[in-house]
């Protein structure tokens, strides 16, 4: 238990001037626009790397976010619980040092290659409509890692939840769940949506909030920093 706090808490102190280091020494002179507009072009096509930069930060945030809570779980779990949570906190890690290390590759294969590197990695794109979420998904799946896309797609249904649009989040955790079932808690928000259907889809407000309640207790790892406030907010005293 120490040794597993030890280490999370080492992630979390190094990686934000890991970050940081990484934005000065590829990006020097433009480092004053990213950090002031995320929007910067790079190489003779231009491309804009806001989207990665957006992505590599919310990342950050997410995981730190995940840490935390996990752990706050981990010490008020009864001893039969606890064996399970430290699986998942070690697979949700595991799973977002890799999608950042994703990312940041990305970012450096756009600057040190150009315009040629942009035939070959490309930024994470928009989420496609839920009517076109089953004909893109195989071939998006193929393009990307896993876990950058289901990621995606997993963010926006969480958006879509604090927006009580039921069907729409519905769609987006199918999709993530096509994607990359095992993708921190894809498969239990998406069990869960399908479950209390009738009074979510109904807009019962009860039935929202203890919605959000659970998530935040059970199922956070992955929420928006903005989200996660909203579910908070919306769920009302603990």
């Amino acid at each position: 238990m120490e040794l597993l706090k030890a280490v999370t808490d080492l992630v979390k102190a190094l990686i934000w001037p890991a970050l940081l280091l990484f934005f000065v020494l590829y990006y020097q002179g433009d480092f004053r626009t990213i950090l002031q507009t995320r929007e910067v072009k790079v190489g003779a096509s231009g491309i804009e790397i806001g989207a990665l930069v957006g992505n590599l930060v919310e990342t950050i945030k997410t995981t730190q976010a995940g840490v935390d809570q996990t752990l706050q779980r981990l010490a008020q779990a009864p001893p039969q619980d606890q064996s399970k949570i430290k699986d998942d906190l070690k697979r949700n890690l595991t799973q977002d040092l890799g999608q950042l290390e994703t990312q940041l590759a990305m970012a450096a294969q756009v600057q040190q290659s150009g315009s040629a590197a942009i035939q070959q990695v490309a930024p994470v794109p928009p989420p496609p409509s839920p009517a076109q979420s089953a004909a893109q998904a195989p071939a998006t799946a193929a393009a990307m890692p896993p876990t950058v896309n289901a990621t995606d797609r997993e963010r926006q249904g969480f958006r879509l939840l604090a927006a009580r649009n039921f069907d729409a989040a519905l769609d987006e955790f199918n999709a993530a769940y096509r994607l990359y079932p095992d993708l921190h808690n894809v498969a239990e928000i998406r069990q869960l949506l399908n479950d209390r259907a009738g009074p979510l889809k109904a807009r019962d407000d009860g039935a929202w909030k203890d919605l959000y309640s659970a998530i935040l207790t059970k199922y956070a790892w992955g929420i928006p920093p903005e989200v996660r406030n909203q579910f908070k907010a919306a769920a009302g005293p603990s």
